[in-house]
């Protein structure tokens, strides 16, 4: 499976707008936001199986659990940029930041 974001299909016709809803709790919703963010190429599949599984009212505690490793770990890094990374004071002229991780 592989997901794509776009607002039109191959032949260029924009996609129709869905006529069924549903939602999820405000958690789960935090919980995508960072988790998206990871690095792990499987995070679209995952938080869609989290989703699916949340509006079936059956969460699987394995993919929560995984989906929560992966938002600590954007949390972890987002952290670690914060407190690690230093600027070098640069010409008023070079629009380029000078910077790197210690």
């Amino acid at each position: 499976m592989r997901w794509a974001v776009r607002s039109h299909d191959e032949d260029g016709d924009p996609l129709q707008e869905g006529t069924g809803s549903f939602g999820v709790s405000r958690s789960l919703v935090a919980l995508a936001a960072l988790a998206i963010q990871a690095r792990e190429p499987a995070r679209f599949e995952l938080l869609y199986r989290l989703v699916w599984q949340a509006n079936a009212g059956k969460p699987d505690e394995a993919e929560m659990h995984r989906a929560q490793e992966l938002a600590l770990a954007v949390r972890a890094e987002a952290h670690r940029m914060r407190t690690h990374v230093r600027y070098l004071p640069v010409e008023e002229g070079n629009r380029r930041p000078l910077c790197w991780l210690v």
